[in-house]
């Protein structure tokens, strides 16, 4: 049992072998400073899973005193044996250190010191010396510092592992356990002490040595898919001021501020910052946002990576910004920091100022727009628990979209509470919408984002509102999400995609959401649904995934199907859809070129704003007319035509074939992606190949020649409607999907 004290040190250890050792030699030094101060100090370690060479070193070093415990534990969890070592702490104080840093032998006396003057103080050191695989150093205080901005600390670590605090702090706030795909219980614990009204304050000239060491491939892969877990901190993150940052969504989820191009130039520059290595990186920060910092070292370095041509031309005005700064300290370190080298160099001599690499200063970003982009979302919402959380790129008239929506009925018809997520920034139809549904439009907000500051934002927000379900529809910028964070995200939600189909190129090689995420998705989710059984087919034969993976929902058509109107009097083809380049417009071209005494009406526009040369070559027909977009297909004029025409490349289960029949006419389209599951020579003219024009032209003169064999198919196609793509069988198979359970 430990005497009782003013301090005990929580110190962990796992497997740091020989470094252990030095370390010890470190804590110890601080340790005899704040005893001369006045400052009993006890240590608490903990060996958790230690090899043999690191539980020697310990439990030997001259160090060690009987007073002090160590004890091995088997949590293989740095919070956990935070927490045992604070349990078996007798002391006022808690400072936390790590077996395989140094630190300034000031270390324990200031920081504790500091944690005097308040019971909810967390105390960090002043600066932070990177080295081993990595070499800069940064401070915490600095004039630059964002160690109060609640937007920084969104999406960046801003303060340290190693605190001092009042033991209450540590008694109120254990560590989280973090472990599949959940990281940072350092990050986390600090997060959560904010959000408990805890005031961080800095421990002035202390310095902490971390080491960075190397990781194999699989550990970086590892870290980089794991995120905070959640916290109360996100949800008390203020709503940002009207200045351009918020963006927030009106009720109809459109953006009602100006784009914020400084925020949005700001984080793409941070961006850029840290993928260059940190020796540049930190000097061409310190260059153009205060050249008061160490300009002429970093000036001197930058100039050395400037080609000749481009020198003469930059150099003046970087002397210019270093001129208006300040002269360097000694060696090109503050004073405290060199002072600080050569003392630890007394406990390990590769860190003596004359031996050491380049130690840049690496200031701290401060890039605050992920998190004002991320609090502007969450007040946007009406509220915050929510059974279902739906995600899709945007919504507008495509077949995709009416899934999503069909499938929000369902869950709202069953008494859930539904949130609609739109992810990519572009243009909505919101109004198609169901009226209870609650509306994000996301993309808006993140647009303006680096890639990696849109996916903390997406994924934060799903795991702050923690849904029992999460269903993601054609949503390829989720879907990239769940690859990176899904083992996080389905600790507390079930997931769900809808992948309806993979594109096929002109040679019928295979691209698209099921080719890029599926089988990094396969272990994540619970299940993909679909709306047909084709594609699961074909993503079993090329995958291996079992059928029972995949759960077909089927679309529900409208239940409203015209009268059958013979097509014997009518020379009329109708086309509607997308005007996009994998709907092979220019196959309805030539199909249109062939059949001169027929007329060809469009509608429809492009989705993707990319050239399609063949919507010009068919303007130029004169048998063929556009319409532009319609409001749905029950507003066209089906009774003027005798055929539907489908072109496609790639495709799930069109809906709008569905819509076809309803509207009472036979339909024409190709066997690709999910077309036979309702379409063959039974309900329609299923074309063999997606290119063989002469085919289309046979059929759609057979269907205008042969109007009782165009009647029987119809109405085979109508039966096999109002069988299975009604709307009681679609709610049965999606309910189904989501609880796994057989229908009855």
């Amino acid at each position: 049992m430990i005497k009782k004290c003013s301090v005990t040190c929580v110190i962990t250890m796992h497997r740091e072998g020989l470094l252990a050792h030095t370390t010890l030699n470190s804590i110890a030094k601080a340790r005899e400073n704040a005893e001369a101060e006045g400052f009993p100090v006890a240590f608490v370690i903990t060996l958790d899973n230690p090899d043999a060479l690191t539980e020697r070193i310990v439990r030997k070093h001259p160090s060690i005193r009987e007073s002090d415990l160590m004890e091995n534990v088997h949590f293989g969890d740095l919070g956990l044996c935070r927490n045992y070592a604070v349990g078996k702490a007798s002391c006022d104080y808690i400072v936390c250190m790590d077996g395989d840093d140094y630190y300034s032998s000031n270390y324990i006396a200031a920081m504790v010191h500091k944690a005097m003057k308040g019971k909810n103080i967390v105390v960090c050191p002043e600066y932070l010396v990177l080295f081993g695989t990595q070499y800069h150093w940064t401070r915490f205080g600095g004039p630059e510092d964002c160690i109060k901005n609640s937007y920084v600390l969104f999406s960046e670590h801003h303060y340290c592992a190693t605190v001092a605090a009042h033991k209450d702090v540590f008694a109120r706030l254990p560590f989280t356990p973090c472990k599949d795909g959940f990281g940072y219980e350092d990050w986390h614990w600090n997060l959560e002490a904010r959000a408990a009204g805890m005031e961080h304050q800095v421990a002035r000239d202390v310095v902490l040595f971390y080491r960075r060491k190397a990781v194999s491939l699989s550990k970086m892969q590892t870290r980089a898919s794991s995120v905070v877990p959640p916290s109360r901190f996100f949800e008390t993150l203020p709503k940002p001021e009207s200045e351009g940052l918020s963006a927030l969504p009106s009720p109809q989820g459109v953006p009602n501020a100006a784009f914020p191009w400084k925020e949005a130039l700001k984080s793409m520059v941070f961006s850029i910052l840290r993928l260059m290595p940190a020796s540049v990186g930190g000097r061409v920060y310190a260059v153009l946002r205060n050249g008061k910092v160490y300009a002429k070292e970093s000036v001197l370095a930058l100039l050395k990576r400037i080609p000749g041509s481009m020198e003469k031309r930059i150099r003046p005005l970087l002397t210019r910004i270093w001129r208006a700064g300040t002269k360097p300290a000694a060696n090109g370190l503050e004073p405290v920091l060199y002072n600080a080298l050569l003392e630890v160099a007394r406990t390990d001599d590769l860190l003596h100022p004359d031996r050491l690499p380049p130690l840049p200063y690496v200031p701290r970003s401060g890039d605050e727009a992920p998190g004002r982009a991320y609090a502007g979302a969450w007040h946007a919402l009406p509220r915050h628990d929510y059974d279902v959380v739906y995600t899709a790129p945007h919504i507008t008239f495509g077949g995709a979209d009416q899934m999503a929506i069909n499938y929000i009925k369902v869950m709202l018809a069953e008494g859930k509470r539904v949130l609609f997520i739109t992810s990519a920034g572009l243009p909505n139809r919101f109004e198609l919408l169901p009226p209870r549904v609650d509306v994000l439009d996301l993309g808006a907000l993140i647009r303006f984002l680096p890639h990696e500051g849109r996916v903390a934002v997406f994924t934060r927000l799903l795991l702050q509102l923690a849904p029992s379900l999460v269903h993601m529809v054609n949503d390829h910028f989720g879907f990239q999400c769940l690859v990176r964070h899904g083992q996080a995200l389905r600790r507390h939600s079930k997931l769900f995609v809808s992948i309806f189909a993979d594109a096929q190129d002109r040679n019928d090689y295979y691209a698209g959401a099921g080719t890029d995420y599926l089988r990094d998705l396969y272990p994540i989710i619970e299940r993909v649904i679909t709306d047909n059984a084709v594609g699961s087919q074909k993503w079993n034969e090329r995958f291996g995934i079992e059928p029972e993976f995949f759960q077909p929902v089927y679309a529900k058509s409208s239940g409203v199907i015209r009268p059958w109107n013979p097509p014997s009097m009518r020379n009329r083809v109708l086309w509607a859809g997308r005007l996009d380049a994998e709907k092979r417009l220019d196959i309805a071209c030539a199909i249109a070129g062939q059949l001169p005494e027929m007329r060809f009406d469009f509608y429809g526009r492009a989705i993707l704003n990319t050239a399609n040369p063949a919507v010009d070559e068919l303007k130029t027909l004169p048998n063929v007319t556009f319409f532009g977009e319609h409001a749905g297909f029950s507003t066209l004029p089906a009774e003027r035509y005798f055929a539907f025409l489908y072109t496609t490349q790639c495709d799930g289960l069109p809906i709008v074939l569905l819509e076809a029949t309803e509207a009472g006419l036979p339909v024409v389209a190709p066997d690709r992606g999910g077309v036979r599951d309702f379409l063959t020579d039974e309900t329609g003219w299923l074309v063999d190949s997606h290119e063989d024009v002469p085919a289309y032209v046979q059929a759609l003169q057979e269907v205008r020649d042969n109007a009782a064999e165009a009647e029987r198919r119809w109405k085979n196609a109508c039966a096999l409607l109002a069988a299975r793509h009604n709307g009681r069988a679609f709610a049965a198979s999606l309910l189904q999907a989501y609880t796994g359970e057989k229908e009855v």
